[in-house]
């Protein structure tokens, strides 16, 4: 992978649960590494459903493998910008890593 081509900033989050001060357990999504990547808009569509019109885009990111990413799992998320990604699938190629992510967006 030619390193000019990782232009874009990628945060790698995990959602993790943790206890508010009135003892209630909350659902946060917690930064676990910053690190540079590649996205790529690979398709999109729109659908119905019963609580109304929806769109999905996949994307395809790309990063080196390092320590601090190697963490990464299919129920995490990257986001980049304002954009956040579910991870789908994660295919590791010696240093590069090639993730499939779905940017879904409602309306």
């Amino acid at each position: 992978m030619i390193s000019g081509l990782l232009k874009h900033k990628l945060c790698l989050m995990r959602q993790t649960t943790v206890e508010n001060t009135y003892g209630e357990r909350e659902d946060l999504w917690m930064q676990m590494a910053t690190f540079r990547g590649s996205v790529d808009p690979i398709r999109g569509r729109e659908f119905f459903a019963a609580s109304g019109e929806h769109a999905e885009v996949t994307h395809r990111i790309r990063y080196r493998n390092s320590r601090k990413v190697s963490c990464a799992r299919p129920r995490d998320r990257l986001v980049h910008q304002e954009q956040t990604f579910d991870i789908k699938s994660i295919i590791t190629k010696g240093r590069d890593v090639e993730v499939m992510c779905v940017q879904a967006i409602d309306d």
